[in-house]
């Protein structure tokens, strides 16, 4: 857990930096079939970093799962189609800074989406 010296607390952490994160992940192939299954959840929990004594950062949960199906031509030719799907909540950060007297909020939402892929793996 950093903490910049420059910068008033509480949350007076580097950009971007969350106490933790969690990742868990699977693979399984299938014996006697060139089948192979996987997968993995990233997840990262809410929290708050100061980036000047005016400005403070909130962002939300975010939960990112993986999964992917492999099959295996010979040694060195594979094919793998993966999935991405971020939590299907929004992903929500909050920008709080004081202008002067003022205490000003702007609030970024991205919105979540699906990422697949077809590949084709070849060893050369």
């Amino acid at each position: 857990r950093s903490r910049v010296d420059g910068v008033p607390g509480p949350d007076n952490r580097l950009a971007m930096q969350p106490d933790m994160t969690g990742n868990l992940g699977a693979d399984y192939r299938f014996r006697g079939t060139p089948l192979a299954l996987g997968g993995s959840v990233n997840w990262t929990p809410a929290y708050d970093y100061r980036q000047t004594a005016e400005q403070l950062e909130r962002l939300a949960r975010k939960v990112v799962w993986d999964a992917y199906a492999l099959w295996h031509f010979d040694p060195s030719i594979r094919l793998r189609l993966s999935v991405t799907t971020p939590d299907p909540r929004d992903f929500r950060s909050d920008n709080t800074y004081l202008a002067g007297d003022q205490l000003q909020n702007i609030v970024d939402v991205r919105k979540g989406n699906v990422v697949s892929s077809l590949r084709l793996e070849m060893r050369l």
